[in-house]
């Protein structure tokens, strides 16, 4: 995944986060980018079958980008 398309960081402590740490989003340059992400990435395959278990909800948090890039 293109280093722009990705951000990533720790939430900023507030009621909204609902107890959520961290946050991350991905973007995408078309539609067809993210049927591929979301379809056919060998690791977004394995990061759904973690979540699926796990993810419960949402929250809105505020954070900053801490990806490092190269």
């Amino acid at each position: 995944m293109p280093q722009k398309a990705l951000k990533a960081g720790l939430a900023v402590a507030d009621q909204r986060a609902q107890g959520f740490t961290l946050a991350a989003v991905s973007t995408f340059a078309s539609k067809e980018d993210m049927d591929y992400y979301d379809e056919s990435c060998a690791a977004h395959q394995e990061l759904k079958v973690i979540a699926k278990d796990t993810h419960q909800g949402f929250a809105m948090v505020f954070f900053q980008d801490q990806v490092e890039r190269q």
